[in-house]
């Protein structure tokens, strides 16, 4: 009975179910057309009034001087090749010239915008794209040179619906965008609903790209919209005129939106008040973002990488981030200034090289008389005044590695070299005192890059990740593999840790032995007789380690039989 029904299965149901997919699959794509532009239309608008829902319309390299309008479901692709056998908006870009007619382009919900230059557009809102009450895809585009007099240079975005669909905006670059009055010279979103994601583009870039604002959020700004994602951008070079967030600015953010794994450095507020590189209002999630080399520049100047307002609801937490080189000119907070909020959480973070240093300014973190916070696991060095605050015991300083020796000695805090890999790396190196000194209680499970953190969890954005003998930049541990001295590599990091990391002078011997360590393993990799005479260089040195009795006793018969003799030839001198 079942042989019986496993064959009528298989000539029957089968085949009729897979000519009944099938032709679905026939019919779905039958239905979906594809567009050519130039190659059927002239234009790219004449091209999208022709498209329904699902259809695409391919556009060749070229330029094309026309402001256009999507419709809800269209599929916008540039970058084809003339024959459109190929595409690569790279290679063969399409570019969509506004001639400062107004928004170059109008989204629709649904649509996705793909592949295309979108440059030279004027108006009041969204130079660049304007999208409102509508969701839609933006991705892998160049978004330049457009100007906004009241918000929105490059893209606008208002009244994002909740999803699904969701509106992506991804692998974009967007440069060189202004608004005049306003604010978000690179893109402003405002009153949407949760669900906008903003992912993998650069927004600025180098020197002379940078988006620029007259109020507020050079880069980005994020107006009254909850829940978001801003997430592995490059935000730089951007620069506001007056007030906030010379790169982001974030207005009613909460804890379920978050601004983490950007790189935000070289922003700048040219006459204005918070945040050089960032500007939270709210209790957004701030984390793993590299915020370095931000500044302002103003009489009145606060927080130079980072500045926190949480008036009301659940404040932010802050963690895993690297905040270095920061400037308040004339101002406080070079690193991090907090204005307002109740329990400010700032957890394993490296803050350091921040300015202004002068005493009570807060180099590294200043928190306001209207603010409380709980400072854990990070890191405060070469800030000059590492940490204000203007009412005394209104944060909570709790295994802390800071310079100043802000509560040291209590609950776990102390005030020892770090040992960064270098000026501009806050990455940890061996020997840091920061490694297994910090709370394990409430702290990430993950580190600035990602990599989990251990049992011992360390002070600092970054978890260092041990010694691996086999890929291992240090000079002993690579010599030492499979040689004679890779039984002692334990006892040699034991008398680092132990002897060296307990003192001044041996942690400058530590800190000196590893900025030159990877010179040194690369001239080992590349030239194995190197190898060989950094084994025997550092041969003694283990010796001593390893049997420092035995040395002593060495030594000391060694000066013994020196002094034998002298005391030998001047008896032979005398006697002659």
């Amino acid at each position: 009975m079942k042989n019986s029904f496993i064959s009528l299965r298989n000539k029957f149901f089968i085949p009729v179910i897979t000519l009944f997919f099938g032709l679905c699959g026939i019919s779905d794509w039958a239905s979906a057309a594809i567009f050519k532009v130039p190659l059927q239309y002239s234009t790219i608008q004449a091209a999208i009034n022709t498209a329904k829902t699902g259809d695409t319309v391919w556009v060749a390299q070229g330029i094309y001087t026309e402001n256009i309008t999507l419709k809800d479901g269209i599929k916008l692709e540039g970058g084809w090749k003339n024959d459109y056998s190929a595409r690569n908006w790279t290679a063969w870009p399409s570019v969509i010239d506004g001639a400062k007619l107004g928004s170059v382009v109008i989204g629709a919900n649904g649509a996705t915008l793909d592949g295309f230059t979108i440059q030279n557009g004027s108006a009041k809102f969204g130079g660049g794209v304007f999208l409102k009450q509508a969701s839609m895809t933006i991705k892998n585009n160049t978004i330049q040179n457009n100007i906004a007099t009241s918000g929105g240079g490059g893209i606008y975005l208002w009244g994002i619906p909740k999803p699904p669909p969701y509106t992506d905006i991804q692998n974009n670059i967007i440069r060189k965008n202004k608004v005049t009055t306003g604010s978000g010279g690179g893109v402003l979103l405002s009153n949407s609903q949760n669900g906008v994601r903003i992912t993998n583009n650069t927004i600025g870039g180098e020197l002379g790209d940078g988006n620029s604002a007259y109020s507020g959020g050079g880069g980005i700004d994020i107006e009254f919209t909850p829940i978001f994602t801003v997430e592995d951008n490059t935000i730089s070079q951007n620069i506001v005129e007056k007030m906030h967030g010379g790169g982001v600015m974030i207005n009613e953010g909460t804890p379920n939106a978050s601004l983490c794994r950007n790189i935000i450095k070289y922003n700048g507020i040219q006459n204005g008040n918070y945040g050089g590189g960032v500007y939270s209002i709210g209790g957004t999630f701030i984390c793993r973002n590299d915020i370095s080399f931000n500044s302002i520049f103003s009489s009145i100047a606060w927080g130079g990488g980072l500045a926190i307002d949480s008036p009301q609801g659940t404040s932010p937490r802050i963690e895993n981030n690297f905040i270095h080189h920061n400037m308040a000119s004339q101002g406080q907070g070079g690193g991090a200034y907090i204005v307002r909020g109740d329990h400010v959480i700032l957890m394993n973070n490296s803050i350091a090289n921040n300015t202004p240093d002068s005493p009570n300014s807060g180099g590294g973190i200043y928190v306001k008389s209207g603010a409380t916070c709980i400072l854990q696991n990070n890191i405060l060095w070469s800030n000059g005044d590492d940490f204000h605050e203007e009412n005394n015991s209104a944060c909570i300083l709790d295994h802390n590695d800071i310079e100043d020796g802000d509560a040291l000695g209590q609950q776990g805090n102390i005030s020892a070299d770090p040992l960064f890999v270098s000026y501009n790396d806050l990455h940890l190196t061996k020997g840091s005192p920061a490694i297994n000194s910090g709370n394990k209680a409430a702290a990430p499970n993950i580190d600035y890059d990602g990599d989990n953190r251990s049992s011992k969890i360390d002070i600092g954005a970054d978890e260092f990740k041990g010694e691996d003998d086999n890929g291992s930049t240090c000079p002993f541990v690579k010599s030492a593999k499979a040689s004679y001295l890779e039984p002692y590599l334990d006892d040699v990091r034991s008398f680092r840790d132990n002897n060296l990391m307990t003192n001044s002078f041996g942690r400058v011997i530590t800190e000196q032995y590893y900025q030159i360590a990877p010179s040194v393993s690369a001239l080992m990799s590349v030239y194995p007789s190197v190898q060989i005479v950094v084994r025997w260089l550092l041969t003694p040195v283990v010796i001593f380690i390893v049997w420092p009795k035995t040395v002593l006793i060495l030594l000391v018969l060694v000066a013994c039989a020196g002094m034998w003799g002298n005391l030998i030839r001047v008896r032979n001198q005398k006697v002659e």
